[in-house]
């Protein structure tokens, strides 16, 4: 065996050890962003509840709102987030939800903290 020999062996051995760390790296970043994707973020609304393109959700928002104030409450108006909803603030009155939102694309809420309806409505 010649010392090109060795040196050719531990070379390979170094590639091979990258490799093996570059996917490591990479495994863990990807699984650090899918978290991040599922990770519900909080939110406080003020909007008129409606059916739009989403299903059920806040309408008539103010510019000045969050940008995911209009997220889906659910497709179904007899899903649990629905039902809580319609039982404070039925369609047409005007509410405030706080809770948590989550989404990319499309976004949903996915726990309300408290929903009141707005005097007035």
């Amino acid at each position: 065996m010649t010392l090109f020999d060795l040196d050719y062996r531990r070379s390979k051995r170094r590639v091979f050890c990258l490799i093996i760390i570059a996917a490591l790296i990479s495994a863990g970043i990807h699984s650090s962003i899918e978290a991040d994707a599922k990770q519900s973020l909080r939110q406080s609304c003020v909007g008129t509840v409606g059916l739009g393109e989403d299903g059920l959700q806040l309408l008539d928002i103010p510019k000045s709102s969050s940008s995911w104030c209009d997220a889906s409450f659910d497709f179904d108006k007899s899903s649990s987030l629905a039902k809580q909803v319609l039982a404070t603030c039925p369609i047409k009155s005007r509410c405030n939800v706080e809770g948590l939102y989550a989404g990319h694309g499309m976004f949903y809420w996915t726990k309300i903290i408290s929903i009141r309806k707005m005097p007035g409505t």
